[in-house]
C-alpha cells in the first residue's frame, strides 16, 4: 500500500472515539403493544500512545516507517 493512503488509514483507526454512542426507539404498534429497542456503543479507550500504534499500523500496511507524526495526519493537531 502506498504511504500516503496507509498514514490516513491508519490515523483514522487509531483515532480517539466516543465514550458512549448508540441510538433507541420506542413506539406503539398498531395492536397496541409497546416496543422498545436500545443499541449502545461504550468504548473504554485504547491503551497506550495512539502515535505508537499508528507508527506500527503504517509499517505493517506500507513497509516503511510515517514521513510524518500522527497529530500532523488530517489536521489532527
Amino acid at each position: 500500500m502506498a504511504l500516503p493512503e496507509a498514514e490516513e488509514l491508519c490515523a483514522e483507526a487509531v483515532a480517539p472515539k466516543a465514550p458512549l454512542s448508540g441510538e433507541g426507539r420506542m413506539g406503539i404498534a398498531s395492536d397496541g403493544n409497546f416496543h422498545s429497542d436500545i443499541d449502545l456503543t461504550f468504548n473504554l479507550g485504547a491503551a497506550g500512545d495512539p502515535g505508537v500504534a499508528y507508527a506500527n499500523c503504517v509499517r505493517a500496511r506500507a513497509g516503511q516507517a510515517p514521513s510524518r507524526p500522527y497529530y500532523d495526519v488530517g489536521g489532527r493537531r
